[in-house]
């Protein structure tokens, strides 16, 4: 006669679950006049910012890096090497306009490199990151002329479920040209992936020199609050050089390995309910029955 012994105990296991898995993306407006005139932002200081957070990731992290003003290009593929990340963030320049929208596709577009991720009335170089120093694979040597090749419609997944990139964008402005932000947004949720924002600068539009002409840059919030709202991320403000600085660390502490305590007596209560089963068997073997 076969017998099964389960003791209900409360047993425990130190578990890693990965926030993120694979790629961050730090998405940054090229262009800004505030990163160069903003009185409380200097762009010294967002580069050092930007440094600091590309040194808090893990090690086993890739993280690449997207610049947009009035295009979008991928200046960084997803790496492990911090030197190369590092040197892209030196190579950061003014450029005018806010191309929001074109930021987030050419991100997805990296992510995702055999998805089309269309939208209408984006420029496809944009949406395909072609304008990159370093396109997505697949995508670097494919005419504009080619047709899309044959694969089923995209399912939609649920916002935020995707685990193996997110999407961080930093902007000063409202969105001057290319494809609308939001439609971006929307398609990040279609595909799972969180875009957390983090507008600088003034809601009420601050008027800066950029080569000798007076413009005026105003911050998008709600905007911003909507692409981080249909991803399934957080919108950050950050009002100052000292905000801007724990809005990194928080993010920083969000996307690593995330340790918990996870209770394991659900395991110990399967292979008890497997043993009993084993054991039924064993006695119908020997004995022609159930002991």
């Amino acid at each position: 006669m076969g017998r099964a012994f389960y003791a209900d105990v409360q047993s425990y296991a130190e578990l890693r679950y990965p926030q993120l898995a694979c790629e961050v993306f730090l998405d940054y407006v090229g262009r800004s006049p505030l990163l160069a005139f903003h009185a409380s932002f200097d762009r010294a200081f967002l580069m050092r910012a930007a440094k600091a957070f590309v040194g808090r990731q893990p090690a086993d992290v890739q993280i690449g890096i997207v610049a947009f003003a009035a295009a979008a290009m991928l200046v960084q593929a997803p790496t492990f090497d911090r030197e190369m990340l590092t040197a892209a963030i030196n190579s950061f320049d003014l450029r005018r306009g806010t191309a929001v929208g074109a930021g987030v596709l050419t991100a997805l577009a990296t992510i995702f490199p055999d998805e089309p991720l269309r939208i209408a009335g984006a420029d496809p170089r944009d949406q395909l990151g072609l304008r990159s120093s370093a396109a997505p694979p697949g995508l670097a040597n494919r005419s504009l002329d080619d047709p899309d090749p044959v694969r089923p419609g995209h399912v939609p997944v649920e916002p935020g479920s995707y685990q193996n990139a997110v999407i961080i964008l930093l902007t000063d402005g409202a969105t001057t040209t290319g494809p609308d932000p939001i439609a971006a947004g929307r398609l990040a949720a279609d595909y799972g992936v969180r875009v957390f924002t983090v507008g600088f600068g003034s809601t009420a539009g601050d008027v800066v020199d950029f080569g000798g002409r007076s413009m005026r840059a105003r911050l998008d919030v709600n905007t911003l609050q909507a692409i981080a709202d249909i991803t399934a991320a957080d919108y950050f403000e950050a009002t100052s050089s000292e905000a801007l600085t724990e809005i990194y660390g928080t993010l920083a502490k969000r996307l690593v390995p995330e340790k918990k305590l996870t209770e394991i007596a659900f395991i110990f209560a399967g292979a008890g309910a497997l043993l009993a089963l084993l054991a039924a068997g064993l006695s119908m073997l020997w004995l022609g029955r159930i002991a």
